[in-house]
């Protein structure tokens, strides 16, 4: 057997010290739970995890944790209440000191039954319901981001667009056409309050099948100009038939074919899914906001004492090839916006 000398004793214990110091530093250190309505391979929940990692780029000060509750997938109340609980059972022995939750999903099921808790703090991004919803405005533990739809940004764009094309603004039409998930039934309220003048939404219609989608479509066709749309990710395949959705590449690709309204997104990824333009709010800015709060709140700041926010930045995102198809005169400032944001695809 061999036996150790004090010098090696002292390397060995040393290492054992350093070993047990890190073990410490790493459970010690402020944790922040990241919790996503949606998951991770849907572009907005991407880019929103993007940009909280530009926020939260500390790793010595504070750990970071992400859990994603799959909601935009599945819109079974079975699925959500397990996907809930398990979020939950994260916080329950994880013991985070923020929740970072990010869409109205995540504040529903998880984050508002932490309202005022004793030790855990709240911290909002990309909600498109009043923070009112869940209780918020009633806590001492709560701030955080909204997410507004560039809604007057849209409506210039539609005014520039039916210009180019010989269409007074006072005589544009337009329809707004969405799935019935959570976020689109909060988005219509502000679409349907807005004021549009001098332009018209004639209609608005949410449907749950792909069936009733196309019919909105070409109907369209005798009474409006554009149809705007956010999402269409929870479209039935066949209707009444749960979890058996159209892809959403399939919805936007036939839309784009079949629509005689000129198709405009409200999101950014309904260009990547396939319209010719969109003129959304960014993703990365619900990041970054919701991940500087976190981390102000990590250092000390009481959220009492960070104001709440609303959406700030909007992204243009076209399509070169879709426009040129449709013939559509984009204005040059779009253009250059898109451009320089890297929302331009050939």
């Amino acid at each position: 057997m061999r036996i150790l000398r004090l010098p090696q004793w002292l390397a060995l214990l040393f290492f054992v010290c350093a070993g047990a110091y890190l073990v410490h530093l790493n459970t010690s250190r402020p944790r922040i739970l990241v919790v996503q309505s949606y998951f991770n391979d849907y572009s907005w929940t991407r880019d929103i995890d993007a940009g909280i990692r530009r926020a939260l780029n500390n790793p010595t000060a504070y750990t970071v944790r992400w859990h994603y509750l799959d909601l935009k997938r599945h819109t079974d109340e079975p699925f959500r209440k397990r996907a809930a609980n398990s979020a939950i059972k994260v916080i329950e022995d994880w013991k985070p000191d923020v929740i970072l939750a990010v869409n109205d999903a995540a504040q529903q099921y998880v984050a508002k039954n932490y309202v005022n808790h004793p030790t855990i703090k709240i911290v909002y991004a990309a909600i498109n319901g009043e923070p009112s919803k869940y209780g918020y405005d009633k806590a001492n533990n709560v701030t955080g981001i909204v997410e507004r739809k560039a809604l007057v940004a849209l409506r210039e764009t539609m005014i520039e667009v039916a210009k180019a094309k010989g269409i007074a603004a006072d005589k544009v039409r337009f329809i707004n056409i969405g799935d019935r998930s959570d976020s689109i039934l909060a988005n219509e309220r502000y679409i349907l309050d807005q004021d549009w003048a001098p332009i018209k939404l004639v209609d608005s219609k949410l449907v749950a099948s792909f069936d009733e989608w196309k019919k909105v479509v070409i109907d369209a066709e005798k009474t409006a100009d554009f149809i705007i749309f956010a999402n269409y990710r929870n479209l039935l395949k066949t209707p009444g038939q749960a979890k058996n959705f159209v892809s959403a590449k399939t919805v936007m690709e036939w839309t784009e074919k079949n629509s005689v309204a000129i198709p405009l997104g409200i999101q950014g990824f309904n260009v990547e899914d396939g319209a010719p333009i969109s003129v959304g709010p960014s993703p990365l800015e619900q990041g970054e906001i919701s991940g500087d709060m976190a981390e102000a709140i990590i250092l000390g700041k009481a959220p009492k004492d960070i104001p709440t926010e609303s959406t700030r930045q909007y992204v243009v995102y076209m399509s070169e090839s879709k426009l040129k198809a449709r013939k559509l005169t984009i204005p040059a400032i779009h253009e250059a916006f898109a451009r320089a944001a890297n929302t331009y695809f050939p």
